[in-house]
């Protein structure tokens, strides 16, 4: 499989793109030639140089401080969502889809009752409600987004417990921990992977879109969907303000769906064999 993934040109360029953000993320406080969050208001404006890499914005900051500052804070958030609703979801959807009975009709019960509001409007709801601040907003968004992992770790779950594979464990006495950590989990394991790769670029968005309403990070601390709103009153004199993190947004998000396009095409001819690709693409692409 390892050899596979590297023949195939989207995945290789979207770990590539990845990897660039992942660094400059890491070693951001290295590669800022100026503080972030100092304001000059004798330099409004200023067009690119060699002090300012990128000019300044609407109180005379670096953005291109501003810009590599913002990564750490919106991956940073954004992998932080992904394992709380990754180790969420699949741990309530598994319950629901193994064990089936009362637990899980209500599981889906819940879950039904909260798809019937948008994510993004829950999302704000909650985030509004519990005021702005980065640590609210993951709580937000956390709270949305582990009902997809539940909803599909569960149907996958139910169509591998129905091979005969499992059967034939049940029958020799396996218990309930031996078949799902040995039968049932190795063989969901990368489509959960599929699905986690492509919800990273919507976290993204996600993020993005709260702190651009208010209700994330608050000034000075950089962040890109802050960085657009910020930048929104100048766009039409000075546009390169809002294209700039619109662009870091742009890319990375293009990233993680090229990543999971490209495991998903890879791991095709597995969920057929196991009655799962139907039952996964609608998932993928709701």
């Amino acid at each position: 499989m390892s050899r596979k993934l590297w023949r195939k040109p989207m995945i290789l360029i979207g770990c590539l793109i990845l990897l660039f953000y992942m660094v400059v993320a890491c070693l951001a406080p290295a590669l800022v030639p100026n503080n972030p969050d100092e304001i000059h208001l004798d330099s409004l404006f200023l067009p690119a140089d060699a002090t300012y890499p990128l000019g300044t914005d609407f109180l005379g900051r670096c953005s291109y401080s501003r810009l590599i500052m913002a990564s750490r804070h919106t991956l940073g958030a954004a992998l932080l969502i992904e394992g709380i609703v990754l180790v969420v979801g699949v741990t309530i959807g598994g319950l629901a889809g193994y064990f089936k009975g009362w637990l899980d009709k209500v599981i889906i019960s819940i879950i039904d009752i909260l798809l019937a509001f948008p994510g993004i409007i829950l999302a704000l709801v909650i985030a509004g409600m519990l005021g702005p601040g980065m640590k609210n907003l993951i709580i937000a968004v956390s709270a949305v987004h582990w009902i997809g992992y539940a909803r599909i770790v569960r149907n996958m779950v139910i169509s591998v417990k129905e091979k005969e594979f499992v059967t034939a464990a049940v029958s020799l006495g396996s218990n309930h921990p031996q078949i799902i950590f040995k039968h049932i989990l190795p063989n969901i394991l990368p489509f959960i992977l599929v699905y986690a790769t492509l919800n990273l670029g919507l976290l993204i968005l996600n993020i993005a879109g709260l702190s651009f309403l208010g209700l994330g990070v608050q000034p000075p601390t950089a962040e890109w969907g802050a960085m657009l709103n910020e930048a929104r009153p100048y766009f039409r004199d000075y546009p390169a303000l809002m294209l700039l993190p619109g662009a870091a947004i742009l890319v990375i998000g293009l990233a993680f769906q090229l990543i999971g396009e490209g495991l998903r095409d890879i791991l095709s001819p597995r969920a057929s064999q196991l009655g799962l690709e139907k039952r996964i693409l609608a998932e993928l692409e709701e």
